[in-house]
C-alpha cells in the first residue's frame, strides 16, 4: 500500500532539515536540496520500519497538507521559547516548504 506523508522542510544558513509531523523523531538532515528529498524518504522508511518491529501503530490517518500548514503555524509555547532562548534565538528564522514524500508500507509488513 503506497502512503503519502507530509514534509516540512527548513533551510538553514548551513543546510536543509526536513521532518515530517506525523512522525515525531523522525528527522533528516542534508547540504542541497536535492540531497534532502532524497533523505528524508529514506529516514521515513527506516523510522516506519523501526516502529512496525516495535509493534508501534503507524499513523492511521496522515495528516494533510493544509493540516501540516496550520499545525507548522501555531504560536510557539512558552516552553518552545524559553528553549529557543536557551540557545540564544528566541525566533528562528528558516526558510520552510511543505512537500510530500510517498512510501510503500507493505514492504514491512513482514517485519512484524
Amino acid at each position: 500500500m503506497n502512503v503519502r506523508y507530509v514534509v516540512v522542510y527548513q533551510e538553514s544558513a548551513n543546510n536543509y532539515c526536513a521532518f515530517l509531523p506525523d512522525f515525531p523523531g523522525c528527522v533528516s538532515a542534508g547540504q542541497t536540496w536535492q540531497e534532502i528529498q532524497g533523505i528524508v524518504r529514506e529516514a521515513l522508511e527506516f523510522h516506519i520500519e523501526g516502529m512496525i518491529q516495535h509493534g508501534d501503530t503507524l499513523p492511521t490517518k496522515p495528516m494533510t497538507l493544509r493540516e501540516a500548514v496550520a499545525y507548522h503555524n501555531e504560536p510557539l509555547t512558552e516552553g518552545e521559547r524559553e528553549t529557543l532562548a536557551e540557545f540564544g534565538e528566541v525566533s528562528p528564522n528558516l526558510s520552510t516548504t511543505f512537500g510530500m514524500v510517498q512510501v510503500e508500507i507493505g514492504i514491512y509488513a513482514g517485519a512484524a
